[in-house]
């Protein structure tokens, strides 16, 4: 099940002051408020038939960095993925999945071969499984099927800036993380895309580097044909935080119990 994010951004944002006003003294981290009356869901939005699920949240942050400024970016290390390319002397370097030497099938001819220069824990490369192996693309975009032409890749932790877990409530009255990866990943079959649980946030304020302080709304959209699908009847609760350019990680924020039928 493919998932697509589409963020959207509501903003009232307040800016550099002049001599006349007094900045407000927010936290440099962001801070965040869920808006538990403006969480929404549509069903079969048109013209694609998507489900939409709407999160809106109040935010501050001291120094205005909040948002990325890489939106539209093509280099490499700005990419959601990490795939590479290995030289004769074992040293790496990042490619895209086209040009990615790294296979299933380099793995088995140098079983302790390990990747430098990241942040995975030193060792072989894993087995096979949708946490770390993808299908290479061929130059004319097809997709092999031979598991020995798989590609290593890792995620990009600085590629996201807004993340969403979801819950589930149990019959017990507690309530249970629910992870797409897993529900839906059996390898080969790695279908379910890290957006759920992720968006990118673009810049909001008006002068990069000036530090002043910002404050509005921010509304952003999970979009997929598998929403009501998946959660139908059941009682849900998102927890939510962003991360700011320094890394300065909010607070995090929990909505309130909900089903898609009371909110659409």
């Amino acid at each position: 099940m493919r998932w697509i994010r589409n963020i959207g951004l509501g903003l009232v944002f307040m800016g550099a002051v002049n001599a006349c006003f007094t900045p407000p003294n927010y936290p440099i981290a962001p801070q965040i408020e869920f808006v538990n009356n403006e969480l929404k869901f549509v069903k079969n939005t048109a013209p694609q038939g998507l489900d939409t699920l709407r999160i809106v949240l109040k935010f501050t942050d001291g120094d205005g960095d909040v948002g990325t400024i890489k939106t539209n970016s093509t280099a490499l290390e700005d990419q959601s993925e990490f795939f590479y390319f290995v030289n004769s002397t074992g040293d790496t370097r990042l490619t895209t999945n086209s040009q990615s030497n790294l296979t299933y099938s380099f793995k088995t001819l140098n079983p302790n071969f390990i990747l430098n220069g990241t942040q995975r824990p030193a060792g072989p490369l894993p087995p096979l499984d949708c946490n770390s192996w993808t299908r290479k693309l061929a130059s004319d975009n097809k997709t092999p099927v031979n598991p020995a032409e798989y590609v290593y890749y890792e995620l990009n932790p600085n590629y996201y800036n807004i993340y969403v877990d979801y819950f589930i409530k149990n019959n017990d009255g507690t309530f249970a993380r629910f992870d797409v990866r897993e529900e839906f990943n059996s390898f080969p079959s790695c279908t379910a895309d890290l957006s759920l649980n992720g968006s990118i946030i673009p810049n909001l304020s008006k002068e990069i580097g000036k530090n002043s302080p910002l404050d509005g709304k921010i509304k952003f959209n999970i979009v997929s044909f598998g929403i009501d699908f998946i959660f139908t009847i059941k009682t849900l609760k998102v927890k939510v935080y962003i991360v700011d350019r320094a890394g300065n990680k909010s607070n995090e924020v929990e909505s309130k119990e909900f089903t898609l039928q009371s909110i659409r």
